[in-house]
């Protein structure tokens, strides 16, 4: 699928090319009202159109659901998040929580405020798109698994090998380094018994210095 724009002259262009991104698009337009009505105007045809195609997805004869995907990191249980542990400080990772799913109140005359369900388990069965449409037998089937906040597990890997044989958490050098560090990667006995040390990150801070 091809999306024409409409001639939008020359002018225009030329204002536009300089900016190679959508952060400079914006910050140009909030300075810039014409520019703004100019972008606005050419981009409506384009989401518009965009808008009608996507409601004419099917799978399996019935409409496609509007869906969210939530991606959390989980610290050291799977080979990624091992690799690419959080950025984020602990206190604030640890803070967050999925999305919750849009919930009725007692007598569903509306929808409950997001900080009531904010970290509390919720189902997609009051959602609109599923609200107002035919669920088929097998959406039936799979309700309980539309839960928010469900995670996948995956076995810890060796942060330089990537083997599934980890040292455990039972051993005294995994112990006295989880005391100094929030993250303590997973480390086979191969990579162990040959001179390597965990890899660590964040040292612990105490009585407010970190760690040395």
């Amino acid at each position: 699928m091809f999306l024409a724009k409409e001639g939008n002259g020359c002018q225009f262009e030329v204002r536009v090319k300089s900016l190679s991104s959508l952060k400079k698009l914006r910050s140009a337009a909030d300075k810039q009202p014409a520019l703004r009505e100019k972008t606005n105007g050419i981009l409506e045809p384009v989401l518009a159109q965009l808008k009608q195609r996507f409601s004419q997805l099917k799978l399996h004869d019935d409409p496609v659901l509007s869906m969210m995907l939530l991606i959390k990191k989980c610290k050291i249980d799977c080979w990624y998040c091992t690799l690419n542990p959080p950025r984020l400080p602990d206190e604030v990772f640890a803070a967050l929580d999925w999305l919750p799913d849009p919930t009725l109140n007692a007598d569903k005359s509306g929808f409950l405020p997001f900080s009531d369900v904010y970290g509390k388990e919720t189902t997609a069965e009051d959602c609109p798109s599923v609200r107002n449409s035919l669920s088929s037998e097998e959406d039936k089937k799979n309700k309980p698994l539309l839960v928010a906040g469900a995670v996948t597990k995956f076995a810890d890997i060796c942060f330089f090998c990537g083997d599934t044989d980890i040292v455990p958490d039972t051993n005294e050098t995994i112990k006295a380094l989880k005391q100094q560090y929030s993250i303590v990667r997973p480390i086979c006995p191969t990579c162990n018994s040959s001179g390597k040390l965990p890899a660590v990150r964040n040292a612990m801070k105490v009585h407010g210095k970190r760690k040395n």
